[in-house]
Order: C-alpha cells, then sequence, then structure tokens
C-alpha cells in the first residue's frame, strides 16, 4: 500500500486532510499561504490521487486516521496542527481521540462528527449555498468571513466553488 504525501514550508508541522474524494492537491491554492508560517503536510487517502490500495482495503475515517499517523512518521514528525475539512475533519476528529499526544491544535472545517447527534445543516443553510447566484455567493461569504472582515480584506469573495480549480 502507497499513502503519497509531500511537504511544503518551513516552521510548526500542520497536517492537511482534504474531504472525501479529494487528493492533496486540494489543499493547492491556499498551500503556499500557509506554508509561509507552517511546515504543512497534505497526504492522498487512500482511494484519491496517486495512493494504491490494497485489494480489500477498509475504507474508515478511523483507518484513514491510522493512515495519517503514519504519514507523519514517515515525515518524522512527532506531533502537529491538524486542519481537516469535511471527511477529513471527521479523520482529524479520530486523530484527537486515538492519539491526543500527536495533535496540536485541532481547526475543523464543514464537517461533523457523525452519528445519531449529529447536526445537519437544514435546507435553510445548504440551499443557498447550492446555486451560483449572487445571494448564495453572499451567503458562502457570510459564512466564511468574519463580520467585518471583508472591509480588512483587498478583495471580498466574489466567487465560490466547492472545490479548487
Amino acid at each position: 500500500m502507497s499513502i503519497p504525501f509531500d511537504v511544503v514550508g518551513d516552521g510548526e508541522p500542520l497536517l492537511l486532510l482534504a474531504g472525501q474524494a479529494n487528493s492533496r492537491h486540494w489543499w493547492d491554492p491556499v498551500r503556499d499561504d500557509l506554508a509561509a508560517r507552517h511546515r504543512t503536510v497534505a497526504l492522498d487517502a487512500l482511494g484519491t490521487g496517486a495512493s494504491t490500495p490494497p485489494d480489500g482495503a477498509e475504507y474508515s475515517t478511523r483507518r484513514f486516521a491510522e493512515d495519517a499517523v503514519a504519514v507523519l512518521d514517515a515525515a518524522g514528525i512527532d506531533r502537529a496542527h491538524v486542519y481537516g475539512t469535511s471527511m477529513g475533519g471527521k479523520v482529524a476528529q479520530w486523530l484527537a481521540v486515538d492519539h491526543p499526544d500527536r495533535i496540536g491544535a485541532l481547526a475543523l472545517g464543514c464537517t461533523t462528527p457523525g452519528g445519531p447527534r449529529a447536526l445537519v445543516a437544514g435546507r435553510d443553510v445548504v440551499g443557498p449555498l447550492a446555486g451560483p447566484t449572487a445571494a448564495a455567493r453572499r451567503a458562502l461569504a457570510e459564512l466564511m468571513v468574519t463580520p467585518g472582515g471583508s472591509q480588512d480584506t483587498p478583495t471580498a469573495p466574489t466567487r465560490c466553488s466547492a472545490s479548487p480549480r
């Protein structure tokens, strides 16, 4: 089995875990910004990108967390901050549960712990984000940008997509 990964930047280690079916290149649009302050580590989870899963491989977020620990070991990193989005956020939560000594700060984006107690966004939240309208872009910007943040940013978001280019 092969779990490809790459390391970019200097500073405190930051493990980047992308969502379901996304390779490590999902982070490319923001990687340079993150790598300006961190030693970023991004991986191709089992079944994505250049990874080579064995026949009959187990596909679970807990398994993916163990693979992430193996990547940290291969990179010579004892402890890293972790940023997980979507399914990568679920993987990050398993890392925190099973390997708390390996995790610094934990940043979770667009994720849930899952299970029967998970809160699922309603249509009033998801619906406006699904369309390419100006209203959808404003709704997404309101969720993603701190109030007043767009005034501090040279250009406020005008176009959003579900995945990087």
